[in-house]
């Protein structure tokens, strides 16, 4: 009898388990060394988006500008390394091209540095990293279309797709879903998924 094994999903929102299904739960054929992007990681377990890939065995970076070492003794909780930093600047594209991220692309990145987002997402861009799917969090429901539209204008030109638009959600103890809560797209490179 073969015996299931079972996925604790991390997430807030399911990111971990949209980036599961597609690349580590399919058949799309597994990278030897597959690899993630936390940006913007804050907690390193509660509502972590890759906490479930280290787990998983893949490795990655976790960044945010905030010293999460200090706020949650990081290390304690994660193997996947820590780096403190604006990931606007040039020393995360540097980095980015230190560890071939540039040649080996990523399989996962989950992007959400606020109002930054779109700034870190030139970096990623410029550095040439390739992912197979993003979440990025575009936050349209507290700042409109500041990151929204520019981001899917830079996402589509780069050939990505999107595959789920303006994820919602709801604390409304009925559940009901309300127009304009939209908070990030959930993004992938066509040419790595079979049709």
């Amino acid at each position: 009898m073969n015996k299931m094994k079972t996925i604790a999903f991390y997430a807030g929102l399911y990111q971990d388990c949209f980036a599961y299904n597609l690349l580590a739960g399919s058949s799309v054929k597994k990278p030897e060394d597959p690899i993630f992007l936390d940006i913007g990681c804050y907690d390193p377990l509660f509502r972590n988006n890759t906490f479930l890939f280290e787990e998983l065995g893949w490795r990655g970076f976790c960044f945010d500008i905030r010293n999460c070492e200090q706020e949650f003794s990081f290390s304690k909780f994660r193997t996947t390394p820590f780096v403190q930093m604006d990931t606007t600047s040039i020393d995360f594209t540097r980095l980015l091209k230190q560890h071939a991220l540039t040649v080996a692309g990523v399989e996962f990145i989950s992007l959400d540095v606020d109002e930054a987002s779109l700034s870190t997402l030139d970096r990623l861009l410029d550095a040439n990293v390739r992912f197979k799917c993003m979440c990025f969090e575009h936050d349209y429901l507290r700042i409109g279309e500041l990151l929204r539209s520019p981001s899917r204008e830079k996402l589509h030109s780069e050939g990505y797709e999107m595959l789920f638009p303006d994820i919602s959600f709801s604390h409304q103890p009925t559940g009901l879903r309300f127009a304009g809560n939209f908070f990030e797209d959930w993004w992938i490179d066509p040419s790595f998924f079979p049709d």
